[in-house]
């Protein structure tokens, strides 16, 4: 094996590496007990579960590229009032959840490849503005997910205030670091340095 069968394994391992850390972060029975009460917690698990196939998925698999559609209608269905409020207070329904959250980051992780520069860019906007629009609903109407406007949820209004400002926070970082990644890839890719 040469230099660069080395390296593509060396870079494999190292995704398939960040990918268990971050599905570790979510399955312990620490983060199980919080996700009950905290909805931040429970929305950074849902971060990490996304991230985790992300990360696993655009290293280790080529999918067509259409299919990061489904990735993302699963998204969105879990983060609707009544599937939130059902998976962060029902252990089956929380199972459902983390698993189908894990396939759909693995499924848009592994059909960007295959994807256009275009869908990428736009696929993040579209993230931007709907958890930017989830952070503002946490933030002034909490009721549509707490307990006190939704009989199934288990979390009471003034935990959404938080959960609302850390989404903010990682949005903010995760725009930070693509931005970073961005520039460092056409810095090197003009520089002729592999990246």
């Amino acid at each position: 094996m040469g230099r660069r069968g080395s390296s593509v394994q060396r870079s494999r391992f190292t995704r398939l590496t960040v990918a268990v850390i971050f599905a570790l972060a979510v399955f312990n029975p620490y983060t199980e007990r919080l996700e009950g009460s905290s909805p931040l917690v429970y929305m950074l698990s849902h971060y990490s579960l996304i991230l985790s196939g992300l990360v696993a998925g655009s290293g280790l698999l080529r999918l067509r590229h259409k299919l990061w559609l489904f990735g993302c209608a699963i998204i969105f269905l879990w983060h609707l009032p009544l599937p939130f409020a059902l998976a962060a207070s029902q252990p089956l329904f929380r199972g459902t959840e983390e698993f189908s959250l894990l396939l759909s980051g693995l499924l848009v992780g592994s059909s960007l490849g295959s994807s256009k520069g275009i869908t990428k860019g736009l696929l993040f906007i579209a993230w931007l503005v709907g958890d930017t629009l989830l952070a503002i609903l946490f933030l002034i109407r909490p009721e549509f997910y707490a307990s006190d406007g939704l009989r199934a949820s288990p979390f009471a209004p003034a935990g959404f205030a938080l959960a609302g400002v850390g989404m903010v926070l990682f949005m903010n970082a995760a725009t930070a670091y693509i931005a970073y990644a961005y520039i460092k890839a056409i810095y090197s890719r003009a520089e002729g340095v592999p990246s």
